[in-house]
């Protein structure tokens, strides 16, 4: 990842969020006293865009079945790259 790459989180194969990276990656050794957050390793993000707010109706969530915690996209014509261009073209999924 690198600063301004964009980036779709998901939950249980549903898209979540897209959000756009706003800095280099951070290890934080003392996360708890530094930040109040229970996590080490970290970035910043910036343009937070939820899926909900654009598609309210759960039943026509698209499905993006993901098997790796992180994972690169490797193709444009997958189903999540689609649903990025299309997020940020159109401003909305």
């Amino acid at each position: 990842m690198s600063v301004g790459d964009h980036v779709l989180i998901q939950a249980h194969h549903h898209p979540f969020a897209l959000v756009e990276i706003a800095s280099d990656y951070a290890y934080v050794p003392n996360a708890r006293e530094a930040h109040g957050v229970w996590f080490r390793h970290l970035r910043l993000i910036r343009n937070t865009a939820f899926y909900a707010d654009y598609v309210t109706n759960p039943k026509k969530w698209q499905r993006i079945p993901m098997t790796d915690t992180i994972a690169p996209l490797r193709s444009d014509d997958g189903i999540a790259y689609q649903l990025i261009e299309q997020w940020l073209l159109k401003g909305r999924p």
